[in-house]
């Protein structure tokens, strides 16, 4: 088995359990990390709330089944986010960026609802594109900044793309708040003229990730995808993922990760008539903890078909602390999320989770996902997130507030 634990490990697909935030989950901007990568220090329980907090163990428990609810719902999500970001068309033979071009939806670099998208990128780099995404329609304020370079394979069907996602702060676009490189490898597909694989014709792929916040390397992550060819706008797929937080939880002094997928061949990417993308699966795995230095993503043999018997990644290194099982339905429009949604999801220690949308927000508005982590009758965290998945989770038993940066719980 090949580790692909990164070597440079500091003191996120897996989320890492931060330093709290003083700001509420409602704010329009999320508190994130600083450019330096300083922490936000934890904030303290009230005095009110220590009746039902119990002993340091259960604290601690607490917050953890909170993180481990983040954990997997993000390995799925981030899975969907990765795989939109470099695919083409549905029943046709063009990619979406690619229609939207010759229709006029965006032109080249023309201001869409908030996007704007580039052919070359802006650097003028060759078999590259870019598009920014905004924090309000009129394209003044920078929310995330995604370069893409793609270079054909030494065998036909083949091709490497490499990506890289800046996301900035509301009102600052000058340092990123966060940065996700990924670097992914195709195979057994067709693609069109930029560069995206046309998902008529299906695919293999595989994408390594690492996210950075700030000057620090926070959370690694790998996964695969088999793409089932269909003539119909409804294509079968499979995948599996693994990943793990690089930085140690001060109070815990342990890493967290998780390695899962939706394995089954009935798991669905729907193409819908206004351009937008539905991904329905159920998700089911394991999320672990192992000591400082302890986890890695190992890797095995790449599947090539459904349904995924023997996943190519999984963590090595760590304890299983639960099992989860997650039915997700995810929709893409135009590149970002637009509707999430997860009912009655079982996690670890009998947890359930609930996930849904608020339509009637701006997609960059903090609020615009929620999320709910029950215990029987008993909350036990909230979050609230905008479409790039930046917000802040909340230990209703502790309250612990943490801050969200891509899906990841972050310090």
């Amino acid at each position: 088995m090949i580790s692909t634990r990164s070597i440079a490990l500091a003191a996120t697909l897996g989320l890492l359990l931060g330093g709290c935030s003083s700001n509420g989950a409602g704010s329009p901007n999320p508190q994130t990390p600083s450019s330096g990568g300083a922490t936000v220090p934890e904030q303290g329980t009230p005095a009110s709330m220590t009746a039902n907090i119990g002993s340091d163990a259960g604290r601690k428990n607490n917050n953890t089944n909170a993180v481990d609810a983040v954990n997997a719902l993000g390995s799925a999500t981030k899975t969907y986010e990765d795989e939109n970001a470099n695919e083409g068309g549905g029943k046709g033979s063009k990619s979406i960026r690619d229609d939207a071009m010759a229709d006029g939806h965006y032109g080249n670099g023309t201001c869409h609802d908030g996007r704007e998208f580039f052919v070359p990128d802006r650097a003028g780099n060759a078999d590259s594109t870019e598009t920014l995404y905004f924090y309000e329609a009129a394209c003044t304020q920078l929310a995330r900044d995604v370069v893409r370079i793609w270079s054909p394979g030494s065998s036909a069907g083949t091709e490497t793309v490499n990506r890289t996602a800046s996301t900035y702060a509301q009102g600052d676009a000058t340092t990123p708040i966060s940065v996700r490189t990924s670097v992914a490898n195709f195979s057994n597909a067709t693609f069109t003229k930029n560069g995206f694989p046309v998902v008529a014709d299906g695919f293999v792929l595989e994408t390594q990730n690492q996210l950075t916040i700030g000057t620090a390397k926070n959370v690694t992550s790998d996964s695969e995808m088999v793409m089932e060819s269909s003539s119909t706008n409804v294509n079968n797929y499979c995948s599996d993922s693994a990943g793990f937080n690089q930085i140690p939880i001060p109070t815990l002094d342990k890493e967290f990760g998780w390695n899962g997928g939706a394995f089954t061949a009935n798991n669905t990417r729907t193409a819908n008539s206004n351009g937008s993308v539905t991904w329905s699966a159920t998700h089911t795995g394991e999320t672990e903890s192992g000591p400082v230095g302890g986890l890695s993503v190992d890797k095995g043999a790449t599947n090539s078909a459904c349904p995924i018997v023997t996943p190519a990644y999984t963590l090595a290194g760590g304890t299983v602390r639960g099992t989860y099982t997650i039915p997700i339905t995810v929709t893409f429009l135009n590149g970002w999320i637009s509707n999430l949604t997860v009912t009655n999801a079982t996690l670890s220690s009998g947890d359930t989770l609930n996930v849904t949308t608020n339509s009637s927000v701006s997609p960059t508005n903090s609020n615009f996902i929620t999320g709910t982590v029950n215990n029987g009758s008993a909350t036990v965290a909230t979050f609230d997130v905008n479409t790039f998945g930046d917000g802040t989770l909340t230990s209703t038993k502790t309250g612990n507030q943490f801050v969200i940066t891509d899906w990841n719980v972050v310090r």
